[in-house]
């Protein structure tokens, strides 16, 4: 682009941070159409599930694998489900590309996580979720060197660790009271 080929010397900064933000908000625009895409087919996915495994709530045997698998697998669908949707408004406040970077990896690190998680529960899901952790990879390293900005990746991964502890207890509460007959605790659920 011309922009990389002009010395900084040479832009006024005004016209800099224009220039940054017209090179990068349309490629974070598509991410996150396709990150709401996810999203809304994990929606669906859920409410399938919820509605498949009503019965369970007063028909619930824990020696069938069927059962434990079927709540399992709702857990884990929750449980990333409204991970991505804590990290889509992460995402929705990075319109300003000097502070992208840092917020951005917090996205990155929860989108690589659940794509990790759902390769088996929803293999479309992870695959396009792999497509948007690229897309934002890309985006964060352009952003990091439009505006020489500088991150702690492994703050940002603690900051993302806790985020998804958090979530997984809500997922496990909100479970809970869905299921009353049931322990939670003995499901396996993989938020990460």
């Amino acid at each position: 682009m011309i922009v990389l080929a002009v010395s900084d010397s040479c832009v006024p900064s005004r016209v800099r941070g224009i220039t940054d933000s017209m090179a990068i908000l349309p490629r974070l625009n598509r991410s996150s159409l396709a990150f709401n895409h996810v999203i809304r087919r994990l929606q669906r996915q859920r409410r399938r599930m919820r509605e498949l495994n009503k019965h369970l709530v007063w028909d619930f045997d824990g020696t069938n694998s069927y059962h434990v698998k079927a709540l399992g697998i709702e857990m884990t669908v929750t449980c990333l489900l409204n991970a991505l949707l804590a990290a889509k408004s992460k995402m929705l406040v990075s319109s300003d590309v000097s502070s992208m970077p840092e917020s951005l990896l917090l996205v990155l690190y929860v989108v690589r996580t659940a794509g990790a998680r759902l390769i088996d529960v929803a293999p479309d899901c992870s695959h396009d979720l792999s497509r948007v952790s690229m897309q934002l990879g890309s985006i964060i390293v352009d952003a990091a060197i439009l505006t020489g900005a500088k991150f702690d990746l492994g703050r940002s991964n603690a900051e993302a660790s806790i985020l998804l502890d958090k979530i997984k207890l809500t997922t496990d509460s909100k479970l809970r009271k869905q299921y009353p007959n049931l322990e939670v605790s003995e499901l396996c659920c993989r938020c990460y």
